[in-house]
């Protein structure tokens, strides 16, 4: 429900996006080959898959890899990935040449190459066995260094889907009012890279069409990752590490997202209140099921609940609020923003981050800490006029309440009363 691709099919329809890795450095401060580096505890991503998920996300052509030193372990990955590899002779030059041969392989032989984006939705098979685009006649291209391989691909979506849009010469994703990678080239403006000097290398192509008066776009995107590059076996570390829970907002995006949607600060208040109280029954949880993966992801609960009611004010907000992180390549977040509101105990065999983010919320009026039942009573009164609404308002106490039990089973302790203890706010 919340992973469908942002990008509407009638939109890419319209153009055919490629992409360019490139893979052609020597990667002397990292001492090693970047692109075949894992990023998980297994073999498996690499930095070079990493990527191609990430334009995957955005290109419905081909992705091509451009190689020049480390040849052999790229183009094995490579070729283990199903991508077409361009080799740069010239790569000690810099990587304004490997961008050129990969602009070049796509622009003058891009109906030659298999596409292997998800996107694509037509081709017909080539005797390698790869699809091919017989009448592919490219609109845009991205350009990604492999050392970036957190960007989402999400944020590739929302690019392509602005390009469809506008037809931009360049297209920025943007975080916090920050240029960074991927940029989205419109055909002119790559080919006209070929025929640059290379002094300055791509930056001065693109400064070149702000001087022209071609339209730049920027997208403002809710991922960090645009800005985060590896160049160092340090800065590898903290890659790997932030790939693990790379789909749990940080508290950066977090700020990012509520800007984004405009949320209100006595709905962020809200927010921060409710994020403390499921915290606190999260870590309460996560004690008596021991540290385990499969035990409570602390992170999502706490980034869950302070975005619970970010498109508070929209029609059906938790739905809202779930498609919108969706959007931004937080479904996991949006799944539990999507349920806040009510969850049928019939389907829950044990109490999740979903439950406890809705069950916080409860917990919470405005900043002050008060029992569920009180919660919806209060709401029982309210809407005593109307029969309708007290039988939908009862109902969801009644499941609020046996959700609540649940948990005090597991837990052995009254949560109210482990709420007032934590003592985060005063009571009503």
């Amino acid at each position: 429900m919340f992973s469908e691709p942002p990008v509407p099919a009638e939109l890419l329809e319209q153009c055919r996006i490629g992409g360019i890795i490139l893979a052609a450095g020597e990667a002397s401060r990292m001492g090693r080959c970047k692109a075949v580096l894992p990023l998980g505890d297994c073999a498996e991503p690499t930095v070079l898959q990493a990527a191609l998920q990430a334009l995957q996300g955005g290109c419905n052509g081909p992705v091509v890899v451009v190689t020049g030193f480390h040849e052999a372990a790229v183009r094995a990955e490579a070729v283990r990935l199903g991508l077409p590899v361009v080799h740069n002779p010239d790569a000690a030059s810099g990587m304004f040449s490997s961008v050129c041969v990969g602009i070049r392989a796509l622009t003058q032989h891009g109906d030659q190459l298999p596409y292997s984006c998800g996107a694509a939705d037509s081709g017909a098979s080539g005797d390698s066995g790869h699809d091919f685009l017989p009448d592919f006649s490219l609109d845009a291209l991205f350009v990604l260094p492999v050392d970036i391989p957190l960007v989402r691909p999400e944020t590739c979506a929302l690019l392509t889907e602005s390009f469809a849009a506008r037809h931009d010469a360049v297209t920025y994703p943007t975080f916090d009012g920050e240029r960074g990678h991927p940029p989205l080239l419109r055909r002119d403006v790559a080919e006209a890279a070929l025929r640059h000097t290379g002094e300055g290398g791509l930056r001065a192509v693109l400064e070149q069409v702000a001087v022209q008066g071609e339209t730049e776009c920027d997208v403002p995107v809710v991922d960090a990752g645009i800005l985060a590059d590896m160049d160092t076996p340090d800065a590898y570390g903290a890659v790997r590490e932030r790939y693990s829970s790379r789909n749990v907002p940080s508290e950066a995006e977090t700020a990012v997202l509520l800007d984004l949607a405009q949320t209100l600060p006595h709905t962020r208040a809200h927010g921060k209140a409710v994020a403390d109280a499921a915290l606190c029954m999260a870590e309460a949880l996560h004690t008596v099921r021991g540290d385990v993966p499969a035990a409570i992801d602390l992170p999502l609960v706490y980034a869950a609940a302070l975005l619970h009611d970010i498109c508070k004010g929209a029609k059906h907000h938790e739905r809202a609020g779930g498609l919108f992180l969706a959007r931004y390549g937080f479904a996991e977040a949006g799944r539990i923003v999507a349920a806040h509101r009510d969850i049928d105990p019939a389907f829950v065999e044990r109490v999740g981050e979903r439950e406890l983010v809705m069950l916080a919320d409860k917990f919470v009026r405005g900043t002050r800490l008060v029992p569920i039942a009180e919660r919806y009573d209060e709401r029982l009164r309210e809407w005593a006029h109307d029969a309708q609404a007290v039988a939908d308002i009862g109902g969801r106490k009644e499941r609020a309440l046996a959700l609540l039990a649940l948990l005090e089973r597991e837990l052995g302790t009254d949560v109210h009363a482990l709420l007032q203890r934590s003592g985060i706010w005063k009571t009503a």
